[in-house]
């Protein structure tokens, strides 16, 4: 396997580049050859003009995502005589993915339940993101399902937090959405936020297993990635021949704390890629425009990861967000270039100034227009557009 890294080291990139290579795999300069010939990891390649190094590791040494990540961003990263030190890329030879089986469904299984066969998904959040009672949930659940939305999503601050009980507001929710699509002969589901306690997750899960138009979601950073591997499928996870097979829905909160320094840490592309492996079928990357961090490159570079052929995995969903209302769609698209995505919508919906069903059509005529060549100029005129704009202020250019 080989870990691209840029690096800046007090005694020249070279020394960097070794010390990095001897501390995150042998650990000592006085192994037996033996033992160096078989576990030591190796320099293959310095660009002093950029500072990146790539270092192979043995495959013998990475046995699961615990020690892969342990090895590629451990104890070197808190080493002083490190300036820089952020894990770039990784490369990993066919057979490293055997064990893994990624994503149950990927973007084809997701558009085949949804019944969408080539257009940007349209994902609500309930908000507030805290403190909704069930009945009120399900009630703004409807007003967005109406409104267009193809998915309903907790917020990721909504968990097992004091007062709420996330199996009551699912049921509640999926009941709602049930009635809608009744109505509008459009499925619409929700993805449950189960964050929580590693030893309950996957009972949580199971308790959901019912509501077939209820989804699970994770912070897959807080609860870690293999705790969203054995959720995916393994060790009698919900993916598992004893459980109910559902999509889930990745949330990348609190991965911030180790992508966001340009200096240290892991790429977020990196981060986007190891959840795929573990499972997650759709997968939070961030934002283009908007409030989040990432630039434009960075954005596209997580939703390649979650895409790019890799293996036998399926490729995820990427979903981006922060920010986004009406106005947003346009210059987001032509940013991206395609259609296999998702828009992950908040306040920039359920703030509209008439209610979150006309904000979350707001967003729906918006892509309409989009997608069909004329762009929102050309609809202007509906009250939904127009009034968002007074709201929201100019449409991104």
């Amino acid at each position: 396997m080989i870990a691209t890294y840029s690096i800046s080291f007090r005694g020249g990139l070279a020394s960097g580049a070794s010390a990095l290579a001897i501390e995150q795999s042998l650990g000592t300069k006085s192994a037996s050859r033996e033992i160096a010939d078989e576990h030591g990891a190796r320099v293959v390649e310095i660009d002093e003009g950029s500072g990146m190094v790539r270092i192979a590791f043995p495959a013998v040494n990475l046995g699961s995502i615990p020690t892969l990540l342990v090895a590629v961003v451990g104890e070197a990263l808190e080493t002083q005589d490190f300036d820089r030190l952020r894990l770039i890329s990784l490369e990993f030879p066919e057979a490293w993915f055997a064990p893994y089986q990624g994503p149950r469904f990927g973007i084809k299984g997701i558009r085949g339940l949804l019944g969408i066969a080539d257009r940007p998904l349209l994902i609500a959040i309930l908000k507030p993101s805290v403190g909704l009672a069930p009945d009120e949930a399900a009630s703004l659940a409807a007003s967005l399902a109406r409104g267009g939305a193809d998915i309903i999503k907790d917020d990721e601050l909504a968990s097992a937090v004091s007062g709420h009980d996330p199996v009551e507001r699912a049921r509640a929710v999926s009941e709602a959405l049930a009635w809608v699509e009744a109505e509008t002969l459009r499925p619409c589901v929700y993805t449950a936020n189960i964050t929580g306690p590693v030893d309950g997750l996957t009972e949580m899960a199971e308790s959901l297993s019912d509501l077939g138009n209820v989804w699970p979601m994770v912070a897959e950073h807080a609860i870690g990635l293999d705790a969203l591997r054995v959720l995916a499928g393994g060790s009698g996870g919900i993916g598992g021949d004893g459980g109910a097979s559902r999509p889930i829905l990745c949330h990348r909160a609190y991965s911030g704390a180790v992508s966001r320094s340009a200096d240290f840490g892991t790429d977020a592309a990196v981060l986007a890629g190891l959840a795929r492996l573990c499972g997650g079928d759709l997968i939070h990357c961030g934002g283009i425009g908007g409030k989040l961090f990432d630039t434009h490159e960075g954005a596209l570079a997580s939703m390649a990861s979650c895409r790019r052929p890799l293996a036998h995995l399926k490729p995820s969903l990427p979903i981006i967000g922060g920010g986004y209302w009406a106005g947003s769609v346009g210059a987001v698209m032509r940013a991206i270039g395609d259609n296999g995505f998702g828009f992950v919508l908040g306040s920039g919906v359920t703030d509209h100034p008439d209610g979150a069903e006309a904000g979350m059509r707001s967003v729906a005529i918006a892509l309409e227009a989009e997608l069909g060549g004329e762009g929102i100029e050309s609809v202007l005129d509906r009250p939904e557009i127009a009034r968002a704009i007074d709201h929201y202020g100019a449409v991104w250019q």
